[in-house]
């Protein structure tokens, strides 16, 4: 129910005037059931959920188009190395809120981006949002993490790992901004995120702080 529009700079942005920060956050959100569960393919090597912001403004969404099919080509990219030495192709599933702009990439053309960047990548269209946050689709992933129906829940239900990425950079473009968004995507793609040596790690990042909260700053994360 907020109006930010992007997930850049501060991470107190969008609070509607007038509610402090305190006030917005103690609210209890309002979790809607999904008329159909997420059920990524059992082939599926690892599920993304992503967070998209593509502004009206002709310039700002030229530039958030660019932010878009780079991250999609690092989701590509990191099914191509689990591809390295092995005979059989991978796949990955992303689960995609739009926000902004559905006009100039609506989701016939992300669709056919991914599989031009993979064949065995799919991307998927939960919801198209003219204003909302990074929590319609945080809550997603929260309803997918929750499903009792193991049985449509990739791989186990305890053991499934999800990734969450969002467009930094698509709104206020700057070298900070792009290079910070490079730097966490490519972080939560690891294998060592996606797969870690050791199982007992169940959230995995760029950076992780534990003076004020616990928190992946930038908001970009892998958890089981």
């Amino acid at each position: 129910n907020s109006k930010l529009q992007s997930t850049d700079d501060s991470p107190l942005a969008g609070f509607k005037p007038g509610i402090t920060a305190a006030e917005e956050i103690s609210k209890k959100p309002k979790i809607l059931p999904r008329k159909s569960k997420l059920t990524p393919p059992n082939d599926s090597l690892f599920t993304v959920f992503y967070n998209l912001f593509i502004p009206t403004e002709a310039i700002s969404a030229a530039n958030a188009v660019e932010v878009l099919t780079e991250q999609l080509e690092q989701v590509a990219g990191s099914l191509r190395r689990f591809e390295e030495g092995e005979k059989n192709s991978k796949s990955a599933v992303v689960y995609y809120n739009l926000i902004g702009n559905n006009e100039i990439y609506p989701m016939e053309k992300i669709s056919d981006l991914c599989k031009s960047l993979h064949p065995g990548l799919s991307c998927q269209l939960l919801n198209f949002f003219e204003t909302a946050s990074e929590a319609a689709t945080l809550l997603d992933i929260y309803q997918f993490c929750q499903n009792d129906d193991k049985a449509s829940v990739q791989r186990t239900n305890n053991d499934t790992r999800v990734v969450y990425i969002h467009s930094k950079g698509s709104y206020h473009s700057s070298t900070h901004n792009n290079n910070w968004r490079r730097e966490m995507t490519n972080s939560v793609l690891h294998q060592d995120c996606l797969f870690p040596p050791n199982d007992a790690c169940d959230v995995c990042g760029a950076q992780f702080y534990t003076r004020f909260s616990f928190m992946f700053p930038g908001n970009m994360w892998t958890a089981k």
